[in-house]
């Protein structure tokens, strides 16, 4: 899958390959770290077609202590990374259904 359900292609953006993996996990019902990544925005990607049930209430700190155990010393930094990743690609995901739903309606 390297679009969203409305055909709106997502694999050249920001995140978008971590995006499909994460989708593929969920899809396959296995916990993953991109699972819970795109639970932390579910609300948002609904927004943007694309189907994800929220995630645990504390969401955001599962995610955090898996980047920690992972690796003590930098799990902090990777957290951090992938919620600027995930921002970036929402942010990305966004503008790209503007730019599309202005040239439908033209």
């Amino acid at each position: 899958m390297s679009s969203d359900p409305e055909g709106i292609e997502i694999a050249d953006l920001p995140g978008g390959e971590r995006v499909i993996n994460g989708l593929a996990a969920h899809a396959a019902g296995r916990d993953t770290d991109e699972v819970l990544w795109l639970q932390m925005a579910s609300g948002r990607l609904r927004e943007n077609a694309i189907a994800i049930e929220d995630g645990p209430v504390d969401v955001h700190l599962l995610l955090f202590r898996r980047c920690v155990a992972a690796d003590p010393t930098s799990g902090h930094a990777t957290y951090r990374a992938l919620n600027e990743e995930l921002s970036s690609f929402l942010d990305a995901l966004e503008a790209r259904r503007r730019r599309a739903q202005r040239k439908n309606s033209t």
